[in-house]
């Protein structure tokens, strides 16, 4: 019987443990909100990228991105990844943060994970963190960028 109690006793450490590991990102998510849109970029054909969000709702707005890394090969010459700023301006602040790009040149389609930064996000957004994904559709012109957004904002004191 002592074996059996000493087998179990580790098992309900862990389960303790885990429900209280459980516990906290559930109360300390309480504050994120589901972020969704679509855009349309229009690239200057240098460095950067201007455009507007719609469909979003508290998100809506307008949005600018500088392009600040060169383009980086993938183990599939078709692909490329690079970086840049961003910046969506709504009637409630500025979202800013950085963004990494998956590109693929044969059918202009493209993944984006925009990391939104807490300390330049200002409005409702100051402190905000979280991530933002933006599918970019067939855009094979090279000029005009239409993307379907995804995502959550995670607000600095319960906002």
């Amino acid at each position: 019987m002592k074996a059996i109690k000493a087998r179990l006793f580790p098992c309900g450490v862990m389960l303790a443990c885990g429900l209280l590991c459980l516990e906290r990102p559930a109360l300390a998510q309480s504050n994120c909100k589901e972020a969704k849109g679509n855009t349309v970029e229009v690239f200057d054909g240098i460095h950067t990228t201007t455009g507007t969000l719609s469909n979003g709702g508290w998100l809506d707005g307008t949005l600018v991105e500088v392009f600040n890394t060169p383009g980086y090969p993938t183990p599939d010459p078709s692909k490329v990844t690079f970086g840049s700023t961003f910046a969506l301006t709504t009637n409630q602040g500025q979202l800013k943060g950085n963004r990494v790009y998956l590109y693929d040149i044969k059918t202009g389609q493209s993944t984006v994970m925009t990391t939104i930064d807490p300390n330049s996000s200002t409005g409702i957004f100051a402190g905000a963190t979280g991530l933002l994904f933006f599918n970019e559709l067939n855009n094979t012109n090279q000029t005009t960028f239409y993307s379907v957004v995804g995502g959550q904002v995670c607000f600095a004191g319960g906002k």
